[in-house]
């Protein structure tokens, strides 16, 4: 998996630009000697019931608690 970002945000440099990654891509290479095109058709389908895949691909509610003590 590869992301991008803009450090700027990340160190604060400036207030404009957000610290959050723009962007993320996944490659995904499948190959065994002897493996059916429908062995790895049945990888790819896993992947887009991943909860980590599916959590990158698609919006999540947040919520944010501050307690001071």
């Amino acid at each position: 998996m590869m992301s991008e970002s803009d450090v700027r945000g990340l160190l604060g440099i400036d207030d404009k630009v957000s610290a959050g990654l723009s962007g993320m891509r996944m490659h995904v290479k499948i190959g065994a000697e002897g493996a059916s095109g429908a062995a790895s058709t049945d990888r790819v389908w896993a992947e887009a019931h991943s909860p980590i895949g599916c959590t990158v691909r698609d919006a999540q509610s947040t919520a944010l608690e501050v307690e001071v003590a």
